[in-house]
Order: C-alpha cells, then sequence, then structure tokens
C-alpha cells in the first residue's frame, strides 16, 4: 500500500507518493512534540547558527 500526501492548497492538483520515513517524519512535526520543536526553534532562532546552539532560552 503507497501512502499518498497532497501538496498545495485546498485543491491539490495530484498526489504525490511518501516514503514511509517522510510520512512519519510529516506525522511527528504535526504532533505537540512537533510543534512545541518548532516553536523553541523560532523563539531561539537568533541563537541558533548553522543549527548549533549557542544559547538556548527555554521558557516554561
Amino acid at each position: 500500500m503507497g501512502l499518498l500526501w497532497s501538496q498545495g492548497g485546498c485543491a491539490p492538483l495530484e498526489a504525490v507518493h511518501l516514503t514511509q520515513e517522510q510520512a512519519e517524519a510529516l506525522r511527528w512535526a504535526a504532533s505537540t512534540e512537533g510543534k512545541c520543536d518548532r516553536n523553541l526553534m523560532k523563539w531561539n532562532s537568533d541563537s541558533l547558527t548553522d543549527l548549533e546552539c549557542n544559547r538556548i532560552v527555554l521558557l516554561i
């Protein structure tokens, strides 16, 4: 069974096939943990260069 994912906005032109790894990454990114990690990256973007942490501010 192939996995399908639509690209584009509300009316996609065609579906594309994803690998299992891509589908899992997409599920993680949409999860609560993935959204939190994305926010941490945004909030600390001025302290991140070349994906290396220089100084991270964690707000809890």
